[in-house]
């Protein structure tokens, strides 16, 4: 089967949707296609069998009784999307999804870092639809919501039985339009009520930043269509002009295309594997650097925290593993699971797991995370940045 794999989670390690939301691991974050071999994204139609093994009829007795007995028409298209979705959701995955064609589109589209919405990173974390990151200027981030921060309710409706494409489908909307959520912070006794006026987003995946100590710091928000020709860019140019070192920040990141991961560990390490792809018959497949690395030698530090997932926690797991970089915050999200995103006859798709992400060294990343080397918690009321402070501090010391 040939596949669109992003690593959210296209294997798009996500991903995760910005609301525009990128959902974790649905790189909608994405945050996940699959890729072919040659790692070029596509879609793929993929013609399955009926199963000769299990007993529909049950299933046809159900929807007959409804279609003639229900109170009203029934509309027989959602009948049937609903119970494909349901099926899905029985696996108890939350990266496994059916998603109809509106919403395929939407993912697609998010992929290119371009959609409407209010700007929110969200997961469904302890059954709570849960706030992760928050794109800056947002119009989440400007309505004041943080991370962490619970959803318990769209326009008066409770998320608790939610599903996440749900949730992102009642939070998105057109730029100039407004949702009312209530919010809940973790500590806090009471919610509260807010409007948002959603906005039309660009999501800038890679930004660079030289600081006047010498340091620079390269910021990857997501692992998009754009990043790897930015991220090599900035490379070049401090490959032209070194600096004392480089922070690599990959805090919030929800993931995204496997192949830009892969880029990214490749201007670091040469001809070596990044992840390793353990499907369900215990079969491993090794995916490799590309080229020669444009930093092979410039002292790097990499910023982790728990919102950094998928081709996030591939790249931190590669660097960590080759000795290539220090990895400095808290404990990555822990998602490690490929997803196949498989396009049906009506342009609906499925969302599948269909195998697991080692590390180079064989180290499981679902549920498991990443650990850094030097743990720094962040301290949210401090309005200094303790995890950058530290990386600047090993970095400054070894010079």
């Amino acid at each position: 089967m040939q596949t669109k794999r992003i690593s959210l989670p296209s294997k798009l390690l996500l991903i995760v949707l910005f609301a525009g939301i990128y959902m974790l691991g649905y790189i909608h974050g994405h945050a996940n296609l699959v890729f072919d071999k040659n790692l070029t994204p596509k879609l793929v139609h993929t013609e399955l069998k009926k199963p000769t093994t299990v007993d529909f009829s049950i299933f046809w007795d159900v929807y007959n009784t409804i279609d003639k007995n229900y109170v009203t028409e029934p509309d027989k298209q959602k009948m049937v999307q609903g119970a494909i979705a349901g099926m899905v959701e029985s696996l108890d995955d939350p990266f496994s999804l059916y998603l109809t064609k509106d919403q395929s589109q939407s993912f697609l589209k998010d992929l290119n870092g371009e959609f409407e919405g209010i700007g929110a990173e969200l997961a469904i974390k302890s059954k709570m639809l849960t706030i992760m990151t928050l794109l800056p200027d947002s119009p989440a981030s400007k309505a004041g919501l943080k991370p962490n921060d619970q959803i318990v309710a769209i326009e008066g409706k409770s998320t608790l039985d939610m599903s996440l494409s749900s949730a992102v489908d009642a939070i998105r909307g057109k730029r100039d339009t407004k949702v009312a959520l209530t919010v809940a912070t973790p500590g806090d006794i009471q919610t509260r009520d807010i409007i948002i006026t959603r906005a039309a987003l660009k999501a800038q995946s890679v930004t660079l930043t030289r600081r006047d100590d010498g340091v620079a710091i390269l910021r990857i928000m997501q692992f998009g269509d754009d990043t790897s020709k930015r991220a090599q860019k900035y490379a070049r140019d401090l490959a032209a002009q070194p600096p004392k070192g480089l922070i690599l920040d990959l805090r919030g990141n929800p993931g995204g295309l496997l192949s830009s991961s892969i880029d990214i560990v490749s201007l670091f390490v040469s001809d070596k594997t990044v992840v390793i792809e353990k499907d369900r018959k215990g079969q491993k497949d090794e995916l490799k650097t590309v080229g020669t690395p444009i930093l092979p030698d410039t002292a790097l530090v990499v910023l982790v925290d728990e919102a950094s997932a998928s081709a996030s926690e591939i790249v931190a797991g590669a660097l960590q593993d080759y000795g290539r970089a220090k990895l400095v915050g808290v404990k990555t999200y822990g998602k490690g699971s490929v997803q196949d995103f498989i396009n049906l006859s009506d342009d609906s798709t499925v969302k599948l797991t269909i195998a697991q992400w080692l590390t180079p060294k064989g180290r499981a990343i679902n549920h498991e995370g990443i650990v850094p080397d030097v743990e720094v918690k962040q301290d949210e009321k401090s309005d200094a940045d303790e995890q950058q402070d530290k990386a600047l501090l090993l970095i400054l010391e070894d010079k």
